[in-house]
């Protein structure tokens, strides 16, 4: 039967796979053939067809290794995962922060898409805006990515968003952005110092066992009146760090 047919092709392309996958260095293609015990015509056809679809790639020696389909699977999985511890740390980082707004993002290419958010008018409702991105120079999340984001992606948002069109009437200069970059990377967290701003606006980093960023966790809260700014800044500061760290952790 077809249908028996494509399902045990299916099954074979799996296994080779797995083969693959126990073999770092990549295997040749009679070496695929051998340990599945297939034909070679067959395996032949097989290992074109993951390879054309991105799952199988051609290492420089020839060989068959795991390719950037699987890559993706894998970091999707994980995306999904960090997502639900995110939901889980932000719903009891609102018991401590009732005043504030909670932003979890993640990068999506060059843009900065906030996954999740509460707001102190729906404290109990876990919101999945659609659509939301931060901005790069002057959001706390979008500066927080830029001080801690590799270098090859913060490049690729600099040539995205120029720095004259979008960056320049706040910061005056690049070597302004970068000072305050590199005491991003410092104080472990980014707050705009843009002036006249009604809330404080506060983001740390998400970094993943290697220290890589991953996501931001970011608060905005409106200023305490009575309270001093650096004593508030530093409340703030307390509540969210640990829990971007205790995220990260994890991951």
């Amino acid at each position: 039967m077809a249908g028996g047919n494509l399902v045990g092709s299916l099954v074979k392309a799996l296994d080779i796979l797995g083969v693959v996958a126990r073999a770092p260095e990549g295997l040749r293609l009679k070496d695929i053939a051998d340990e599945m015990g297939l034909k070679t015509t067959t395996a032949y056809n097989l290992v074109r067809t993951l390879h054309s679809t991105g799952y199988l790639r051609k290492t420089p020696k020839g060989l068959y290794a795991l390719g950037p389909k699987v890559d993706e699977l894998v970091d999707a999985q994980a995306s999904r995962r960090l997502l639900q511890r995110a939901e889980e740390t932000m719903r009891s980082l609102v018991q401590a922060l009732p005043q504030a707004t909670l932003t979890f993002a993640e990068a999506a290419g060059t843009l900065l898409v906030v996954r999740l958010r509460i707001s102190p008018d729906q404290p109990r409702r876990l919101q999945r805006p659609r659509g939301r991105t931060a901005a790069p120079y002057s959001s706390a999340t979008g500066l927080l990515f830029l001080a801690f984001g590799d270098a090859e992606w913060a490049e690729e948002v600099r040539l995205e968003h120029p720095f004259h069109e979008h960056g320049s009437r706040l910061w005056d200069d690049p070597e302004r952005l970068r000072a305050y970059l590199a005491e991003v990377r410092e104080t472990g967290v980014a707050v705009p110092p843009f002036a006249n701003q009604e809330a404080l606006r506060m983001a740390a980093p998400v970094l993943d066992s290697d220290g890589h960023l991953v996501a931001s966790l970011g608060a905005s809260v409106p200023w305490s009146v009575g309270e001093a700014a650096d004593a508030f800044q530093e409340r703030i500061r307390q509540q969210l760090v640990p829990a971007a760290e205790a995220l990260g952790e994890r991951e």
